[in-house]
C-alpha cells in the first residue's frame, strides 16, 4: 500500500503521532486483504480562526530585550517554554514558565520561542514567535 494522506472525520484518535492499522475495503465494507500499519501525525485543523487569535492573545514584551522576557496570556495558561537559536538548537526551556523568564545570558541574536498551552482545550497547541535579543 502506498498511501501518503489520511483524513480521519470523526475517528478517536489523540493529537501527536499515533500508529494506525489500515484495512483495504470496497465501499460495501468488504475488506480486500492484507492490512497494512502506518505510522501517523494528527493534527487538528478544526481551529478556524483560533490560531491567530491564540497566537496575538500571548504577548512577549519587550521585544527586542537584552535580560528579560515578559509573557502576557489573558486567556491561556503556558505549560512549556522552549527557545530556539538560528540554527534550531534548543538553547533554553523553561516548564510552566512565570510571567517573565531571564535571557541575559544568551548571546544577541534571533530566536524562535515555542510555547506549549495547558488549558484543557487546547492542550498541546504551540504558539511560535520571533525573538530579538540585543546588548
Amino acid at each position: 500500500i502506498n498511501v501518503d494522506t489520511f483524513r480521519f472525520s470523526s475517528a478517536k484518535v489523540d493529537k501527536g503521532v499515533n500508529v494506525v492499522e489500515i484495512w483495504p475495503a470496497t465501499p460495501d465494507t468488504m475488506v480486500l486483504g492484507d492490512t497494512a500499519e502506518k505510522q501517523i501525525t494528527v493534527v487538528d485543523t478544526s481551529t478556524g480562526g483560533l490560531h491567530n487569535t491564540r497566537k496575538q492573545d500571548l504577548k512577549i514584551y519587550p521585544n527586542p530585550t537584552s535580560q528579560k522576557l515578559k509573557l502576557k496570556s489573558n486567556q491561556w495558561e503556558l505549560e512549556k517554554l522552549t527557545i530556539f537559536n538560528d540554527q534550531g538548537k534548543q538553547v533554553k526551556s523553561f516548564s510552566k514558565p512565570a510571567q517573565s523568564v531571564l535571557v541575559g545570558d544568551l548571546p544577541k541574536g534571533l530566536y524562535i520561542l515555542k510555547a506549549r498551552l495547558a488549558s484543557q482545550s487546547l492542550d498541546g497547541a504551540v504558539i511560535t514567535k520571533k525573538l530579538i535579543l540585543n546588548r
